[in-house]
């Protein structure tokens, strides 16, 4: 086009004319540019309607598979210069949440459906869910999908949360709205949706699982979580931050660890549990903020278990002879154990524990969560329990050993600068905000994580949730045994 553009001009134009007229074209051609740009970024703006969101996805994307994970160093890369302002009113969002579930989800607002506001979350739908959707038949299931499945019969406990809900809520819901805006770029975030969809129907028990596993235990087996006490092992005189509860659920203790358990501690003798250094009791249920429970057949075990070790798939056994009997183990105050998002009942004190970070890898998104969300724990008291098989993996997952690569290289960091990790911050919220925001600054999150963080905290707040308070200080008792030796050895 230029081209013939000169060309025209020296035929027609003498030669004063035509250097006016190039500086003219091009002044006009540098302007539309500039339009198009600028109504470009204004109608992303407008369609997004988060700049801050929709800026941070976009640097996101562009970035982190250029990053090689191998230059990470664990220190500190950047600074938290953004500021998060909620100008919600509480009652008036409080009274369009209701309005709205009222309005799309009636039935689940009946206690005949969900009798003690247990629920359980899963994303898309298989004949698996529907089997654990069956033997959960006092609890609420949602299911995060695109569309509902045609031409199939469910049972009247589970509930489709699909798209056109989802963009609906979006309009009141500030974290559903940023949530959406990755929702493209990394499918967990639905998982996400489905959590403060149980939360905002009032849950007290949430059991998070996917829609490959297939629950093998009855009702009456999660029922024992909601009493008073539950039977209970634990490791008093454990002497370090990593606890590997595995080998205490086989009848070999071979050499068996979790998917994201760091592979310098495999071999750590100190970090397997022997049985002579056990207490057995009864513990308050209180004080347990994760029940996971191990899988059957396909164990959640890291790529490289299953290349080396032979006798894969393998099946766990309970702690106790007594088949009616469901002991769990305690992993002790301030120890890290990995948990996933495949089996797992988080309970009302841990609620607030759920969201998974998005700005991850999605295969090991879970695992992060683990151990951040335990490094907060820590403080107000609350901790993990490990229980027998509850359900059975029917899939298969392959090409897993490149995908954990990264998370491979940043755990043993990450335990460590979790377990340095301190604050002074007496506002648990705030607490809870600040470690995100510290994990953004060395690296491990990205800004979007700090940013939905921020929004489910203040959405949990408005609808009521009560979080952890943080103790004023514990006693020496309670640092070494958690303070329940009050019941304790009475087995």
């Amino acid at each position: 086009m230029s081209t013939t553009i000169q060309l025209c001009f020296s035929n027609i134009l003498p030669r004063c004319m035509k250097k006016q007229l190039r500086t003219r074209f091009l002044y006009l051609l540098i302007l539309s540019s500039a339009i198009v740009v600028f109504s470009g970024n204004a109608l992303v703006r407008s369609i997004l309607g988060s700049s801050i969101i929709s800026t941070q996805v976009q640097a996101f994307n562009t970035t982190s598979t250029k990053t090689d994970y191998r230059l990470f160093s664990g220190k500190k890369i950047r600074s938290f210069n953004h500021e998060y302002n909620d100008n919600r009113k509480n009652k008036t969002w409080q009274q369009e949440i209701q309005q709205f579930l009222t309005r799309t989800s009636p039935h689940f607002r009946n206690k005949s459906i969900c009798e003690i506001h247990n629920w359980a979350v899963v994303v898309n739908f298989s004949n698996s869910v529907l089997q654990t959707a069956k033997r959960l038949s006092k609890w609420c299931i949602v299911i995060v999908v695109k569309n509902r499945p045609d031409n199939i019969k469910v049972t009247e406990n589970i509930f489709f949360l699909n798209a056109t809900i989802q963009n609906e809520l979006a309009k009141i819901s500030p974290l559903y709205k940023a949530s959406l805006l990755y929702a493209k770029q990394h499918h967990i975030v639905q998982k996400n949706l489905g959590y403060l969809w149980t939360i905002l129907h009032g849950a007290t028990i949430v059991w998070d699982f996917d829609n490959d596993n297939e629950l093998i235990v009855n009702e009456s087996t999660f029922s024992t979580s909601l009493n008073e006490t539950m039977e209970a092992l634990t490791v008093p005189n454990h002497n370090s931050t990593l606890l590997n509860p595995y080998p205490f659920f086989v009848s070999n203790p071979k050499k068996l660890w979790p998917r994201g358990y760091p592979s310098q501690s495999i071999n750590d003798s100190s970090k397997q549990i022997i049985s002579t250094q056990t207490l057995r009791g009864l513990w308050p249920t209180k004080n347990i903020g994760i029940i996971h429970s191990l899988t059957e057949c396909q164990v959640d075990v890291d790529s490289v278990y299953k290349s080396v070790v032979p006798g894969f798939p393998l099946r766990f056994q309970k702690i106790s002879n007594d088949r009616n009997k469901d002991v769990k183990l305690i992993a002790p105050r301030r120890t890290f154990s990995p948990y996933n998002k495949q089996s797992t009942l988080h309970l009302r004190p841990s609620l607030w524990a759920l969201l998974l970070p998005v700005t991850v890898s999605q295969q090991v998104s879970d695992i992060y969560r683990s151990y951040v969300m335990q490094r907060l724990m820590w403080d107000v008291g609350l901790q993990t329990a490990f229980a027998g098989s509850y359900s059975i993996k029917k899939h298969v997952d392959h090409n897993e050993h490149e995908l954990e690569k990264e998370f491979s290289w940043k755990i043993d960091k990450l335990v460590e600068y979790l377990t340095q990790w301190s604050s002074v911050e007496t506002s648990f919220i705030k607490r809870v905000q600040q470690l995100f925001i510290s994990l953004y600054e060395y690296g491990y999150i990205e800004l979007i994580d700090v940013h939905l963080i921020q929004l489910w905290l203040e959405e949990l707040h408005l609808i009521g949730y009560t979080f952890p308070e943080i103790p004023l200080k514990y006693t020496l008792i309670v640092r070494t045994f958690a303070g329940h030796l009050y019941r304790m050895n009475k087995w």
